[in-house]
């Protein structure tokens, strides 16, 4: 309660709020993103009333990067909404438009308002709540797992995947990758904390990425098992090779190992999953689904460069291609490419695929220059993601992605080691 305390300490009444919300935010984000987009609300009222009261407006110190990544960021609708000039289904195009007009609310957001009091400890406070609100997620939905093991309902074998957690694996796997980077994070910084404590703040991180990666690997999703293997390799070459902590990754490495082998003897289909997905991508199956929803995008891509199809004709064009084709499943359930970037090029063309690329391209070079490591995990975990989901085509991903962008973003430049 005491350390939770000091993260309000200093600020004045308005900031406190705008805090509060921040991490009531990111603590309900894993359970709803309806929630989280009426807080949010919320925030940008608040932020009005401490703009009027302090007269404080604007970040402060933020480098011409950094105001540039988040200027483009707001871009992105715009060009969306550009392309309604020569789309179709204007309808269509319309409420998508709508729905992308958060990315310029939350830029204008982070940009205009003062977020001054957005410290590096406090960022990381926020990242905190979202952790334990997944540890949370997932004591549940173990729960009801078990409940339904015990009542005969569904074999142990089945409760994987959609069947474990019902939330859309792909965008939940984003928000557990990033926890388990903030977990390590925080690892690699308790040489501060004194011997019991260090005990107990040691132990506790590793029973939650104990906890995140069972999670991560029971929901068998593609990009969250692909982005947990690149972010463990990445992690132990900084552990072993450049600060030379071998136990610590003696100890992580272990750990993980444990849970992926506990998990495939326990749940075999966890194992078929894995290899039915390397062997596919080896054979470069043309059966798979995936193969199938690509082939059709970059068919409607190559047939609409360079302005692609307008952001309302989008669906239409690429049903119309899987009916061509003669895919029947894509056509039925309307699979969009799962794949953000061939999405927005498809949609709004070279243009839309240039602001995009610039949205993670510009802040990952200021995260390189500034040691940022944890930034630079949240934009490899969410353009990983990207090459395997829309992920801006759904609000949660959208939620996630402009929320912690923006946060990671403004965090004050008060402090003194790198993150």
């Amino acid at each position: 309660m005491e350390r939770f305390s000091s993260l309000f300490k200093t600020l004045h009444t308005c900031q406190a709020c705008e805090y509060a919300l921040l991490i009531a935010v990111a603590a309900v984000l894993p359970f709803s993103w309806h929630i989280s987009f009426y807080l949010l609300s919320l925030l940008v009222i608040s932020a009005i009333v401490s703009a009027i009261v302090t007269k404080r407006t604007g970040v402060r110190n933020l480098s011409r990067l950094r105001f540039i990544s988040l200027a483009t960021m707001g871009l992105l609708p715009l060009v969306y909404l550009a392309s309604l000039l020569y789309t179709s289904n204007v309808d269509e195009g319309k409420a998508e438009v709508i729905r992308k007009m958060l990315l310029l609310a939350y830029a204008l957001t982070f940009l205009v308002f003062d977020w001054s009091f957005l410290t590096r400890k406090r960022l990381l406070g926020i990242l905190q709540f979202m952790t334990a609100a997944l540890i949370a997620r997932f004591a549940l939905r173990l729960g009801v797992s078990t409940h339904n093991i015990v009542s005969g309902e569904m074999p142990m074998s089945q409760c994987v995947g959609s069947f474990f957690d019902p939330m859309h694996h792909g965008y939940l796997s984003m928000y557990i990758l990033l926890s388990l980077a903030y977990l390590v994070y925080v690892a690699l910084h308790k040489e501060e904390t004194e011997r019991p404590h260090k005990i107990l703040a040691y132990s506790s991180l590793i029973v939650s990425i104990i906890i995140l990666t069972a999670y991560l690997f029971i929901l068998q999703s593609r990009s969250g098992l692909l982005g947990l293997i690149l972010l463990t390799v990445g992690v132990l070459h900084v552990i072993f090779f450049k600060l030379r902590r071998y136990l610590l990754g003696v100890v992580l490495l272990s750990c993980i190992a444990a849970v992926v082998a506990t998990i495939l003897l326990v749940v075999p289909t966890s194992q078929h999953r894995l290899s039915d997905t390397l062997a596919k991508v080896a054979a470069h199956d043309q059966s798979d689904e995936r193969y199938i929803i690509s082939k059709a995008s970059f068919n409607v891509v190559k047939e609409n460069m360079p302005w692609g199809v307008g952001v309302g004709d989008r669906m239409d064009e690429l049903v119309a291609e899987y009916q061509r084709m003669g895919a029947e499943k894509q056509y039925w359930r309307r699979y969009n490419p799962h794949n953000q970037f061939v999405d927005t090029l498809m949609t709004t063309g070279i243009l839309g695929l240039l602001v995009l690329s610039v949205i993670l391209i510009l802040p990952a070079i200021d995260c390189i220059r500034n040691k940022n490591y944890l930034f630079l995990a949240f934009l490899f975990i969410v353009t990983l993601s990207a090459l395997f989901e829309s992920i801006l085509e759904r609000q949660m991903g959208i939620n996630f992605f402009c929320f912690l962008y923006c946060l990671f973003m403004v965090e004050s430049k008060n402090n003194t080691e790198p993150c």
